[in-house]
């Protein structure tokens, strides 16, 4: 509901207006045990840039907002949805390497990264 704002927002601004609208939208579909994958076809309307922004903002509200230490089972789920693209896929797996750098330390985010591999094809950055 938040989107009809969109066009309120600074020039400039609206990817990260986008981004935060959709991993805040996360908390809220989570906590009424609704699909998030269901949240694709909304960011679909925007035009392609701020789709896979939206797809960004949408795992990582799953990975803000999942189970302590588990958050990445989910958001691998989502990044492995038939419903995306190729590009959104790639987005979401991106996405989802850069939040568990962040929100994990090295030995878990070195598992999750090996997990993303084998069932996203993406390769993750480990140092």
């Amino acid at each position: 509901k938040a989107l009809v704002y969109l066009d309120l927002v600074e020039k400039g601004h609206e990817k990260p207006f986008i981004d935060s609208i959709a991993s805040g939208a996360v908390r809220f579909i989570l906590n009424r045990d609704e699909n998030v994958e269901d949240s694709i076809d909304t960011c679909r309307v925007l035009n392609k840039d701020y789709n896979l922004t939206c797809i960004r903002g949408l795992v990582s509200g799953i990975i803000q907002f999942g189970a302590p230490n588990k958050e990445y089972e989910n958001a691998i789920e989502f990044c492995s949805s038939k419903k995306l693209t190729p590009e959104e896929q790639a987005i979401c797996s991106e996405t989802l390497a850069i939040q568990s750098r962040i929100r994990y330390g090295k030995d878990k985010f070195s598992e999750v990264c090996k997990i993303i591999e084998s069932k996203l094809g993406y390769v993750c950055a480990v140092e």
